[in-house]
């Protein structure tokens, strides 16, 4: 919209009005046409069974879908345990809670907190307090390095 001002601005409010609503249908356009990756179809073709662009049937296979989408899924988490550092805690370890959304000046890790407990599938049992335990999954810790 920025370009389309600027290349030729208009002229009085109903030439704003005209270019602010084909800004818009353009928009729409360019969502409903855009290919999805999981899809590979866009979403008003998978909606509507036809080509947005040519009138073309189409027919979705779901069951391929579903499998392509499983696949980028099993995929995006591969790549994001292959960047975790394994680690094998034991109970009267040390470990640090990682704080989920800190703010600039906010401590990055609360703790350190003693392992109770160890299970197997990946959490573990730590003491807050005397008396208060918390069951932690081992994504949000860290080992307390000292």
């Amino acid at each position: 919209m920025r370009s389309l001002i600027y290349t030729n601005p208009p002229n009085n409010m109903e030439e704003a009005n005209t270019m602010v609503d084909d800004c818009l249908a353009l928009a729409m356009r360019a969502q409903r046409t855009a290919i999805h990756t999981a899809l590979r179809l866009s979403p008003g073709a998978f909606v509507f069974q036809r080509d947005m662009l040519l009138d073309i049937p189409l027919i979705a296979n779901m069951e391929v879908i579903r499998e392509r989408r499983q696949h980028l899924i099993n995929e995006q988490l591969r790549r994001h345990n292959a960047k975790r550092i394994s680690y094998d805690y034991r109970v009267d370890d040390l470990i640090l809670i990682k704080v989920d959304d800190p703010t600039k000046m906010e401590e990055r890790n609360i703790g350190p907190f003693p392992i109770t407990q160890i299970h197997i599938n990946g959490t573990v049992t730590i003491r807050r307090r005397p008396h208060v335990l918390q069951r932690i999954n081992v994504r949000r810790i860290k080992p307390y390095r000292t």
